[in-house]
Formats: structure tokens, sequence, C-alpha cells
């Protein structure tokens, strides 16, 4: 299907609302998919990090004689 104008292309024979807001909502959806894993995994990796700092806290105070 060959459009004669722009307009027509975005228009797609009427259909172009319809057309275009399943493109958009596609891409919101493709684009979730690449950002919530990675809040996910960054928020995760924080926490690690921060039970292995309270572990190793935890051990020193042990190590030391500190117990509460």
């Amino acid at each position: 299907m060959q459009f004669d104008s722009f307009a027509n292309f975005v228009a797609m024979g009427g259909y172009g609302f319809y057309i275009w807001a399943v493109y958009g909502l596609s891409m919101v959806v493709l684009i979730a998919n690449i950002v919530v894993p990675r809040r996910t995994m960054r928020r995760i990796q924080f926490e690690q990090q921060a039970f292995i700092a309270r572990e190793n806290l935890a051990e020193k105070k042990i190590d030391s004689g500190e117990e509460k």
C-alpha cells in the first residue's frame, strides 16, 4: 500500500489513531521490559551490599569482643 502524502500515511486510511496508539503502547511495554529489571537488579545489589556490610560489621564486633 502506497500513500500519496505523509498525512495519508499518518492517517492510515482512517485507522491511524488506533494503529499509532498500539505502536506507542508497544514501545512503552518494550521500554518497561528493559527498565524495570535493571532497577530491580540495582535495588537487589544495593540490599545485598548493605547486608554484607552489616555482616562484616557484626563479625568485627564479635572478633574484637564488643558483643551486645
